[in-house]
């Protein structure tokens, strides 16, 4: 007997299972998605113990007939797809025909639909790898019913890598946030063991996007009424791409990127060229090692991107990369440098009347913006029924003050700790941040001239720098931009380089360290201007008044005739704020009035 032989069909289903069904989140996000390609409105997931014992997926979809329905749970059988050139358009949230087979092979699968033509509708219940059970005439609502039980029953070696069911339960919590974010026009529901975790309702999309009503809707169920309220909304749109979603300002950030979420097509990734895009975008707007709260749809044609890169569906690949990302940064930086954010949010509610239109909108209650934990087994979350007005410009829960600042009116009042300086104008108060105004100030004013940037300083010695060698790859491919930087640089090994010059603003800096951190950027098309961003950012934050100097009149005088003729000063190069505003209402109610 020869030694090559063809696998049976139930291992070939199992070992796909293990590319596209890792834990229950998995199996959750691909029955979603398949009743969402089936036209649902309405979905509905109900788990036991975090999905490890069952999971079911409830649609109104379109249901199936008999030979349909026996038809999806053989492997590589698809509505999407009839031809090799469909994959390069796909439209669908999945069409490679693995995921029903795949979970079917794993699990003990009972699969009940009806189309909404039919009178009755048909069972099928699937046990691992036995022949299917099928059950005609059964009483079934329109749409598809779909449950698995007892994950990976006849794979021991898998099923002990699953977590507990509060870690468990914490992933399918993320896939559904991201469901929530992108399909606003779908109903979602997530109960587990019979308490329910999250409820959105269905927002209506507008004219030709989805809208900054609808998105606020489903982010506040997201993120919470305080979060989402501060989010700035974004749109920017060119031949290669449309972008359309919430931000948030700066001062609302996390410590990690688990509150970014993008979607391409409807479709939720994690791709590294929008991640990279949103970090441009925020340049200098954004604290060092924080993150901020995104909600961003990108919309290209789907011929031009590539879905099919990553079993999963997770990853993208554009075909015009550098375009995409260019549209991307520019709607953040556009919509940051508006200042919008900088206003005032803590004016009081609208106020509402019998007249006043109302909206119903799932989200967590407006007097908290504490977000309980799904990996914790006791707690859940809650989102309860509240009404917010109705306004032309979506649910704006705070009432905007001017965002500029009128210098030539300001009345200067004190410094407070030789950090804080205080005005007044009229009924409002002013605090600012002597070292952040300054450095902003300084920095603006270089954008404009950037003739510092080629600027070098030779070194007395040459400094050799031992890096690791993709470092040195990384700089290789970079020279020219370093060179046109003020650097003076001869890479002299594999792991090493020779530096004879670095840019005159960062003579004092540490040459490796620099080169380090430059290595890691990279030095793709944006490279140049990021690294003209951080050399301005590092010579504005090192020629500022510093926290601790005392300004005299003169130079406080000269400071804000400069801020008047900036165009953008409400945070620092490295992202932190430089005011805030106090009304005098609020000022009022520190003291019972």
């Amino acid at each position: 007997m020869g030694k090559i032989q063809l696998l049976a069909d139930d291992v070939i289903n199992q070992i796909a299972a293990g590319e596209v069904v890792e834990r229950p989140a998995s199996v959750v996000k691909e029955l979603v998605e398949n009743a969402l390609d089936a036209g649902a409105r309405d979905v509905q997931v109900e788990l036991v113990d975090g999905g490890c014992k069952s999971i079911a997926v409830v649609d109104d979809g379109c249901g199936m007939e008999e030979g349909d329905a026996l038809l999806a749970l053989r492997r590589h059988a698809t509505s999407k797809i009839r031809s090799v050139d469909d994959l390069y358009v796909a439209s669908s949230m999945g069409f490679r025909g693995e995921a029903l087979a795949s979970i079917a092979s794993v699990s003990r699968l009972t699969l009940t639909t009806r189309e909404r033509s039919a009178a009755a509708g048909t069972r099928i219940e699937l046990d691992g790898s036995a022949n299917p059970e099928v059950k005609r005439n059964v009483a079934a609502a329109p749409g598809t019913s779909l449950s698995c039980r007892d994950l990976f029953f006849n794979v021991p070696a898998r099923l002990k890598f699953l977590k507990s069911p509060a870690s468990e339960l914490g992933a399918v919590s993320e896939f559904f946030d991201a469901a929530i974010l992108c399909w606003p026009a779908v109903r979602l529901r997530l109960v587990n063991n019979r308490r329910e975790v999250v409820a959105a309702a269905a927002a209506q999309p507008e004219d030709g996007r989805i809208g900054e009503s609808a998105l606020r809707t489903r982010a506040a169920a997201v993120f919470g009424n305080e979060v989402a309220a501060q989010l700035i909304y974004v749109h920017e749109a060119d031949v290669h791409a449309s972008v359309e979603g919430l931000v948030s300002p700066p001062g609302v950030e996390k410590v990690n990127s688990k509150s970014m979420f993008t979607f391409v097509n409807h479709r939720w990734v994690k791709d590294k060229t929008l991640r990279y895009a949103i970090q441009r975008g925020y340049h200098s707007h954004l604290l060092k090692g924080k993150y901020p709260v995104v909600a961003l749809h990108v919309t290209v044609d789907p011929a031009l991107v590539d879905v099919n890169v990553h079993p999963a569906k997770t990853e993208v690949r554009f075909q015009y990369g550098s375009e995409v990302q260019a549209v991307v940064v520019r709607a953040i930086m556009k919509a940051l440098r508006k200042g919008d954010w900088a206003r005032p949010m803590f004016s009081p509610a609208p106020v509402m009347d019998e007249n006043t239109p109302v909206r119903e909108v799932w989200a967590t209650p407006a007097t908290t913006s504490w977000r309980p934990s799904p990996m914790a087994s006791a707690t859940r979350r809650v989102y309860d029924a509240v009404t917010v007005p109705v306004r032309d410009d979506a649910p704006d829960f705070s009432q905007a003050a001017p965002a500029e600042i009128p210098w030539a009116q300001m009345k200067f009042l004190g410094s407070v700790g030789k950090c804080y300086l205080m005005f007044t104008d009229g009924d409002r108060l002013l605090a600012v941040d002597q070292h952040a105004w300054h450095e902003r100030i300084i920095f603006e004013r270089l954008s404009r001239d950037r003739t510092l940037l080629h600027q070098s300083q030779t070194l007395m010695i040459p400094e050799l720098v031992e890096l690791p060698a993709a470092s040195i790859d990384a700089l290789r491919s970079g020279l020219t931009t370093l060179v046109d930087n003020g650097f003076a640089l001869e890479i002299t090994g594999e792991t090493s380089v020779e530096v004879a010059g670095v840019p005159s603003i960062l003579a004092h800096r540490d040459p490796q360290e620099m080169l380090s951190l430059l290595s890691q950027k990279g030095f793709g098309s944006s490279a140049t201007a990021d690294l003209a961003q951080d050399l301005l950012a590092t010579y504005a934050c090192h020629s500022a008044v510093r926290a601790g100097e005392e300004l005299g009149p003169d130079e406080l005088a000269r400071l804000m005739r400069e801020a008047s003729e900036v165009d953008f000063q409400h945070n620092c190069p490295h992202g932190r704020r430089v005011f805030r505003w106090w009304e005098s209402d609020q000022i009022g109610r520190w003291f019972d009035r």
